[in-house]
């Protein structure tokens, strides 16, 4: 049976990596891409959905803010195409979760860092053959300012696969081959290819999507609104952080 569901929609992703009940899919992502010193061991997932709250809220935000063990703090978006001062977005979005975290009088060693991840469906820097990119306070030598700010963007076009039945290695590239590839394989497919047995509860995952009407329901509007939204929205409309109204098609 074939994947119907493409982990790339905000909303699957939300379900996916800011799941209070799969923490272990999220802590297998974040250490994956971020690549710490000292992996994450535990997350606390700020923004769950709530869905008594989501089903009347059609301004849901379907982020992924989390704070880690070492209280550091965590956004998770995927992109399915590149706004508009994406860049500019991005910087904006970490700078808030950092200012946001202090108060008049407090002190600013109170800071800790502030980490944002943009899985982005489509290229940015097409200048650079490199799937991830990351962004820090640095001079141009490579001393660091300080880890306060942190960015990272992966363009899914630019992962090319290891060639059919190779199992994959790397952590990294194995979520990328999940982005890319999830929706249209059959389970065993994706498996073979990503041997951690966190995929397999990942799978799950898109699967309780596609079986649960109410969130096959959620899923397919999200999609039937990113199709309205390219025609109809202003380009100065903030896309990412409007959820459609969700019809009942019962």
């Amino acid at each position: 049976m074939l994947i119907e569901i493409d982990p790339t929609v905000d909303f699957a992703c939300k379900l996916l990596l800011g799941n209070p009940e799969y923490p272990d899919i999220t802590i297998h992502f974040l250490n994956a891409i971020l690549r710490l010193p000292s992996p994450i061991v535990s997350v606390e997932i700020v923004n769950p959905i709530v869905w008594k709250e989501f089903e009347a809220d059609k301004l849901s935000i379907l982020d992924i803010l989390a704070i880690d063990n070492a209280d550091r703090r965590l956004n998770v978006e995927v992109q399915r195409t590149k706004p508009a001062s994406l860049a500019q977005r991005l910087a904006y979005y970490s700078a808030t979760q950092l200012v946001d975290q202090i108060g008049e009088g407090d002190s600013y060693r109170k800071l800790r860092p502030s980490i944002g991840i943009c899985i982005l469906n489509s290229i940015h820097f097409s200048q650079f053959a490199e799937y991830h990119s990351e962004f820090r306070l640095r001079t141009r030598s490579g001393l660091e300012l300080t880890n306060c700010l942190e960015i990272h963007l992966l363009e899914l076009p630019k992962y090319s696969p290891l060639e059919d039945n190779v199992k994959i290695a790397d952590p990294r590239d194995q979520w990328m081959y999940f982005f890319r590839r999830a929706e249209g394989s059959t389970v065993q497919e994706l498996l073979d290819r990503l041997p951690d047995p966190v995929f397999k509860r990942a799978v799950g995952v898109l699967e309780m999507i596609s079986r649960t009407p109410d969130q096959r329901r959620h899923y397919d509007a999200r999609l039937k609104w990113e199709l309205d939204a390219k025609f109809t929205e202003s380009p100065s409309v903030d896309r990412r952080r409007v959820a459609p109204q969700i019809e009942d098609r019962t």
